[in-house]
């Protein structure tokens, strides 16, 4: 079923690059059934079979790839104006989560200045500083 993929090759014959090549398929002669699926080659010719029949996602498919593929496949199936639809929604959620992650943010930010702030209290000139070391020095020796 597999065979030797057919090779991109230049003007003068020489293979354009090694890692690209094609693979042509005759759906009607792949008959491998869910339980026989047993590599990713496998599972993408299952996959565009039986892609247009599928109700749920068959358990051998849940994996991101596939999980992927079967979004793009119902955005594709969308009719314009769902699509838009989605679209926009899409963009009203993208644009909530961007203003709750940036007042999270801030809110991180300021918190950070403030226990700064708290840690180390602004001191008022060098008098108030020396009275409150003579202060404690008395506090500690009584």
């Amino acid at each position: 079923m597999k065979g030797v993929p057919l090779k991109l090759r230049d003007e003068d014959g020489f293979v354009f690059y090694d890692k690209l090549g094609f693979r042509f398929l005759q759906m009607p002669f792949f008959n491998k059934t869910e339980d026989e699926l047993v590599t990713h080659y496998d599972k993408w010719c299952y996959f565009l079979k039986h892609l247009e029949t599928f109700d749920d996602i068959p358990q051998i498919l849940h994996e991101p790839l596939f999980d992927k593929a079967f979004k793009t496949a119902a955005l594709a199936a969308m009719s314009p104006k769902e699509r838009k639809e989605y679209k926009q929604r899409w963009l009203d959620y993208a644009g909530m989560k961007a203003a709750m992650d940036t007042s999270k943010d801030e809110g991180r930010e300021e918190g950070r200045e403030e226990g700064i702030e708290n840690r180390n209290p602004p001191r008022r000139n060098n008098q108030s500083t020396k009275n409150g070391k003579e202060n404690e020095r008395k506090r500690r020796t009584y």
